[in-house]
């Protein structure tokens, strides 16, 4: 049981404020921001938790509160959805060592999980590697490309590439350091040479990060035919050889299952099959919620017949 709780009640807000706390991105955004646990259906959380204790010499639990929204407990974002193909892989971060043979202050761990290609997510939420000062949300998700285009001490690529490679993976940095120390606006840590030494190991991870979704992309895409590369850039990723994870790339182009494009619109170019596959999933989850699975199936006729009609001469 906590020692201590507290209850915040807000009464009395205008429609502009009462519109914010009814949508669904304020829920989201309190489950990103706040120190909370994981949920108890996030299976994955004992394998983090114990690397966490093992490296830290302390329970992430310290930092990890119970918290309700009208009444409703909240837990971070995180489902078993959200570990890919890689499983979970872990970096222990640490100062560089200011005296030879003697290991550096810890700063905490990175969790992290991707696809063997680091395709797009399609999932707005929550995206890439969020930074955690004792359990508290710092920046966004994309505040490790927002830390390597500061830094200005390494090109890697463009910051537009680096924001997609963060949307092809999932994890999380959680630092407990006092060297560490907020900013003004509680979005990040002040700049001192602890944030430089972060900063630091930020951009060697992103650099690698890149690099071995760049690789991936040419072998699985048959574009590279040797594997050595691959497994080079995995292994400095992840620190562990790959194994099973990789596998041969594809000798021809598979043709993509889709569940209403084939058959609806099967002449249209693959880019219009893809966006009315994904438009056609979202009209079809929306209106099975209302009980009004009908709607859909007129708004898909309706579309298949506009799409399929030839153009007059």
């Amino acid at each position: 049981m906590d020692d201590h709780f507290f209850r915040v009640e807000i009464r009395g807000y205008n429609p502009e404020i009462s519109e914010l706390l009814n949508g669904a991105n304020f829920k989201n955004r309190l489950r990103m921001m706040l120190p909370l646990k994981y949920s108890p259906e996030f299976t994955y959380q004992k394998e983090i938790k114990d690397k966490y204790k093992e490296f830290m010499g302390e329970s992430i639990d310290k930092y990890s509160f119970s918290i309700k929204l009208d009444k409703e407990p909240l837990y971070k974002l995180y489902n078993n959805d959200h570990i890919l193909e890689s499983k979970v892989q872990f970096w222990e971060l640490s100062y560089p060592s200011k005296n030879k043979g003697v290991p550096g202050d810890k700063i905490g761990i990175l969790w992290f999980t991707f696809n063997k290609v680091m395709t797009a997510s399609e999932k707005d939420e929550p995206y890439g590697i969020l930074v955690r000062s004792k359990n508290m949300l710092m920046g966004d998700n994309d505040s490790l490309a927002n830390a390597v285009l500061r830094s200005k001490t390494e090109y890697i690529t463009t910051y537009r590439e680096l924001t997609q490679t963060l949307r092809g993976v999932y994890g999380e940095m959680l630092i407990n350091s006092p060297k560490l120390h907020d900013n003004a606006r509680r979005d990040w840590f002040k700049l001192d040479m602890a944030l430089i030494d972060l900063r630091n190991i930020i951009v060697d991870f992103m650099r690698r990060l890149y690099e071995y979704r760049y690789i991936a992309s040419n072998y699985f895409n048959g574009k590279e035919k040797s594997n050595e590369k691959l497994i080079k850039a995995f292994t400095e990723l992840t620190n562990h050889v790959p194994g099973n994870f990789i596998i041969e790339q594809k000798t021809k182009k598979e043709k993509e299952n889709f569940e209403f494009a084939n058959e609806d619109i099967p002449r249209e170019p693959i880019i219009i099959k893809r966006f009315y596959e994904r438009l056609a999933k979202c009209l079809r989850e929306y209106y099975s919620n209302k009980g009004e699975l009908q709607e859909f199936l007129k708004i898909r006729a309706l579309l298949k017949k506009g799409l399929n009609n030839e153009p007059k001469s």
